[in-house]
């Protein structure tokens, strides 16, 4: 699947993608600015990275409780079953693949971790 493809697929959803490099980010946005997260973030900003697995949020999901922690993560991310490997990338266009098994976003949560959001 490219970028195209997975806007066309996910139209007007927001998006959780957690990233794995050295260390783990996540990262929010619409899924219409899928092409210039892979270009600025990703391949810019994260040139070490490995994998990418994508979460489609539920509208107006707040990630946080009172104390600024993550909370109930499972309950507002589902798994798109997609990921970008950085093997797999080509120069200017991505290229997301099918997974059978994702991260679990569990493991995260009642942890203080930001949660970079890109809006339009």
């Amino acid at each position: 699947m490219t970028c195209t493809e997975f806007r066309e697929k996910y139209p007007k959803t927001e998006v959780l993608a957690l990233v794995i490099a050295d260390y783990t980010y996540f990262y929010r946005f619409p899924s219409k600015l899928i092409n210039f997260f892979m270009l600025k973030y990703i391949d810019s900003e994260k040139p070490l990275w490995r994998k990418i697995f994508f979460y489609v949020l539920k509208q107006k999901a707040e990630l946080y409780n009172e104390e600024g922690l993550l909370t109930k993560l499972t309950e507002k991310a589902t798994p798109t079953y997609l990921y970008a490997n950085s093997e797999h990338q080509k120069a200017m266009a991505c290229v997301l693949k099918e997974v059978l098994r994702v991260p679990r976003l569990d493991t995260f949560e009642g942890q203080k971790i930001t949660v970079t959001k890109i809006s339009e």
